[in-house]
């Protein structure tokens, strides 16, 4: 299980008062001061809170349509992807016990990432603590977000130095709220989970297989969270329906005043299931045909890949246009997720982000492609655009890359260019989205990789606190403030004298 014995939110919560509660917030902005909440209120606000035998009361019964009018929790999470507003959290060090630091660089980011804060912080106010283990890394996030104290307001300048406490400079926080720690709770998680058996203690891994494998889970426990909402608030309301029927002395729709069902009920049931069965298939399953410029028509399908719609996919995901275009025949298109975006920086035409994003769009000759109007096989063009692009932006730019003359996996060391604010459209992304003009994202996290070779090395990580006030970098339990100019990079420039390490760029976040 994520902890040793079974607790509500409430215990899970963060023993100190300063720690996020499932409330509300306001935006913390520099120079604010958060009031604590007392400890009765943070006990208050749970509803998983155990009542002693003692104090127990009878209370007033609750109306039925309470109930049946409370918002699912995918109606509470559907917004989720939109709230760019967090507050302002006291940075911590996490402790390395064994080659983590890939999976400390990811953590330490997601908890500068506005949106997945906030899903999470909404998630811990809605559901109490699954005992039966079906969501345990989504638990362990919320509990690994508590761990994180607001700040208290933290511009006056600390007698001792970051060196000696640990924070950056203009921090003054407790000792109890700056001292690092394990994420044990969310190791936990992970081992209940076979898609992270090959990342153990002691073996370096890689950040961004981390993240992909970190992000593919909890939108899967999403979605079962979701789902398991739904199945009991529908049933929550199918009881609330018949308990007012009951009191109103009338028979539920195809019953009678007993609660006897007749054949007309069933003809509905009936009626009800055929609808189902009918409903068409998805475009995963069948595709369609799109109608493009000039009227010109594309067979256009979704990579079954592609599942379910989750807050996960909402805030992280997006899609790609592959267009494969065969002489003879109707251009075929895929539209493809990607959740990062992978970035291929090899060809030497590639010297910045914005090259990268270019390099994804030059045509690829297929050869031996069958064309039905030929009769045989031909060589076909395929053409990778920019479909969607999500609220939240992870640029994966792939160093490692495999070199049989070399003998096995090599690092790219190019010092890729990049700055706090990337602009996405034009030929980046696909013709039919161009109109919308370009987006514009803000850099608000940077992971890189130390060290030669790939089969070792080292993780830190930049963050962008909430506030946009500083920046601060994370080495495992070591951190400290950053210039801004120390953190983008100009093409092959060696900045290892002014920032102070070797790191170089291996996953960008953008937000919007």
């Amino acid at each position: 299980p994520a902890w040793s014995q079974p607790r509500s939110w409430t215990g899970i919560a963060n023993k100190d008062a300063t720690s996020f509660t499932t409330a509300s917030y306001v935006p913390s902005t520099p120079g604010a001061t958060t009031a604590p909440a007392s400890e009765a209120s943070v006990a208050s606000s749970s509803a998983t809170s155990p009542i002693k035998p003692a104090q127990a009361t009878v209370a007033p019964r609750p109306s039925p349509w309470a109930s049946k009018h409370r918002p699912s929790l995918e109606a509470i999470l559907s917004d989720s992807h939109k709230r760019f507003a967090a507050p302002l959290t006291t940075p911590r060090g996490l402790i390395n016990t064994g080659n983590f630091c890939f999976a400390n660089a990811i953590l330490q980011v997601l908890v500068f990432c506005a949106p997945f804060y906030n899903l999470f912080s909404t998630v811990g106010a809605e559901l109490s603590a699954d005992f039966a283990n079906t969501t345990p890394l989504m638990e362990s996030v919320v509990q690994f977000l508590r761990e994180f104290h607001l700040a208290n307001g933290g511009n006056g300048s600390s007698s001792r130095s970051h060196h000696e406490t640990g924070a950056p400079n203009g921090f003054t926080p407790t000792a109890a709220h700056s001292e690092p720690f394990v994420p044990e709770f969310v190791y936990e998680a992970m081992r209940l989970n076979k898609r992270f058996d090959l990342m153990r203690r002691g073996h370096q891994e890689d950040a961004e297989e981390f993240l992909g494998f970190f992000l593919d889970t909890l939108h899967e426990e999403l979605l079962a969270a979701i789902r398991k909402s739904n199945a009991r608030l529908a049933s929550t309301k199918a009881s609330s329906s018949k308990q007012v029927r009951g009191q109103n002395g009338t028979a539920p729709s195809g019953g009678t005043a007993d609660g006897s069902v007749d054949g007309e009920g069933e003809a509905g049931d009936a009626e009800e299931e055929s609808r189902e069965v009918a409903r068409p298939m998805s475009p995963s399953e069948e595709g369609w045909l799109e109608v493009g410029q000039k009227g010109k028509t594309a067979f256009t399908r979704t990579a079954s890949t592609a599942g379910e719609s989750s807050p996960i996919t909402r805030i992280f995901g997006g899609k790609l246009r592959s267009v494969l275009r065969t002489p003879g025949a109707k251009d075929s298109v895929t539209l493809e997720p990607y959740q990062p975006l992978q970035l291929d920086i090899q060809p030497s035409s590639v010297q910045t982000v914005e090259d990268a994003l270019l390099n994804l769009t030059v045509p690829e000759t297929i050869p031996g492609v069958f064309s039905p109007a030929r009769g045989g096989p031909v060589d076909a063009t395929k053409q990778v655009f920019i479909e969607h692009l999500p609220p939240v932006l992870v640029l994966h730019l792939k160093r490692f890359f495999y070199d049989e003359a070399a003998g096995g996996v090599q690092k790219n060391c190019k010092e890729v260019g990049y700055s706090d604010v990337l602009k996405v459209g034009g030929e980046m992304v696909s013709p039919v989205k161009r109109a919308e003009g370009a987006v514009t994202y803000r850099l608000f996290g940077v992971v890189y990789h130390h060290g030669r070779y790939a089969t070792g090395g080292h993780y830190t990580v930049d963050v962008l606190r909430q506030d946009g006030s500083s920046w601060v970098h994370f080495d495992d339990t070591i951190f400290h403030t950053v210039a801004p100019e120390h953190v983008g990079r100009r093409a092959g420039q060696n900045l290892s004298s002014f920032v102070g390490h070797d790191g170089l760029a291996y996953l960008l976040f953008y937000q919007r």
